[in-house]
C-alpha cells in the first residue's frame, strides 16, 4: 500500500491577481510504515504537498489516495474527512498555531476529547505522550506562553500523537531544538515507526535525511523531480546541482576519498561512524590506489 497523489495540482487564490500554482501535476506514492522525507527549498511546494495529507488543503485538481479515503475538489466525495484528520496527524512548522487552550493538558486533550474519548482516558494518554516528546508532568499545568519555542514544538507533536494517528506528518519538527533535542525527537520517531506508524518529514536538515530516513522526496517549483533512497539523491551531482541542495557533510567527505582514490563504498554510509566502518573495510580490502 501506499500513498498516492495522482495529477494532483494545487493553485493559491484562483482567478485573481494573487494566483500561484504552487503544486504542478504531481503524481507520487509514498510507502506506508516507511519514514520519509520531503526536501526542496522555501517556496519549492513542499508544505503545500503535505497539507494535502489530511485535507487540510483540497486539490484544486487531481486526486489523492490516503488512508482509504481518496480527497479530490469534488465536495461529494469529500466525506468524513474528520476521520482522515484523526489518522493523519500533522505538526506545522510553526506550533503555536497549534497552541491555543489555557493549559498544556488541555491542549493535548483538545483532539481526543473532541472524538469522545472519556476524561479518564485522556488523562492517562496526556501523560503518556507528554513523557514521549521528552517533557515531565509538571509541564501539564503550565500555560503554552510559558513554553520556549522548542518546547511548544514538542507540546505540539505531544497533541499530535495523542490522536494515535497512523501516518504523522511533522514540518520542521527539530527547528528550534538543541542537537541532544533534536536528537532525542528523531529518535521518538523512529520508535514510532518500528511500532507501524508512517512518518513523513519536511526538512532542511540533510544529515538527518541521510541518517534517520528511509526515503526521500525532492520538491522543485511545484514538482516531484526525485524520489528514492537518500544516498542516491546525494550522490546524484546534476540534481543535487539543479535544485541547489548540499549533501551531508559526511557524504562530501566520502567524494573528496573517491576522488583521492579511496574507493569507499557509500551505500552503506548514514553517519560518521558508518562512513569510517567503510574506509577500515576499503583499507582492509587493499583497495587505495595511489
Amino acid at each position: 500500500m501506499s500513498i498516492k497523489y495522482q495529477e494532483l495540482s494545487y493553485i493559491y487564490s484562483p482567478k485573481s491577481p494573487f494566483e500561484y500554482k504552487a503544486l504542478d501535476n504531481i503524481n507520487l506514492n509514498i510507502e506506508i510504515d516507511r519514514i520519509t522525507a520531503i526536501i526542496g527549498h522555501t517556496g519549492s511546494g513542499k508544505t503545500t504537498l503535505v497539507q494535502h495529507l489530511n485535507a487540510l488543503l483540497i486539490p484544486t485538481s487531481g486526486t489523492l489516495e490516503v488512508c482509504d479515503f481518496v480527497v479530490t475538489n469534488d465536495k461529494k466525495n469529500n466525506k468524513n474527512l474528520k476521520n482522515l484528520r484523526k489518522r493523519v496527524g500533522l505538526v506545522f512548522q510553526f506550533p503555536e498555531y497549534q497552541l491555543f487552550e489555557e493549559t498544556i493538558a488541555k491542549d493535548i486533550g483538545f483532539g481526543p476529547k473532541n472524538f469522545g474519548v472519556s476524561q479518564e482516558e485522556i488523562d492517562e494518554i496526556t501523560k503518556k505522550v507528554i513523557k514521549q516528546v521528552g517533557l515531565d508532568e509538571s509541564y501539564l499545568e503550565k500555560s503554552p506562553l510559558e513554553l520556549s519555542g522548542g518546547q511548544k514544538r514538542r507540546v505540539a507533536i505531544a497533541g499530535i500523537l495523542a490522536m494515535n494517528p497512523d501516518i504523522l506528518v511533522l514540518d520542521e519538527p527539530t527547528a528550534g531544538l538543541d542537537p541532544l533535542g533534536a536528537k532525542a525527537m528523531l529518535d521518538l520517531f523512529v520508535e514510532l515507526n518500528k511500532e507501524g506508524k508512517t512518518i513523513i518529514i519536511v526538512t532542511h536538515e540533510m544529515d538527518y535525511v541521510l541518517e534517520y530516513c528511509d526515503l526521500c522526496v525532492v520538491v522543485n517549483k511545484g514538482k516531484i523531480v526525485f524520489e528514492g533512497k537518500p544516498i542516491n539523491l546525494f550522490i546524484n551531482d546534476e540534481i543535487m546541482k539543479r535544485v541547489g541542495i548540499e549533501p551531508p557533510l559526511t557524504i562530501e567527505f566520502g567524494k573528496e576519498l573517491i576522488k583521492n582514490g579511496l574507493n569507499v563504498d557509500l551505500a552503506n554510509v548514514k553517519d560518521t561512524t558508518s562512513l569510517a566502518k567503510e574506509i577500515i573495510k576499503t583499507l582492509k580490502g587493499g583497495e587505495h590506489h595511489e
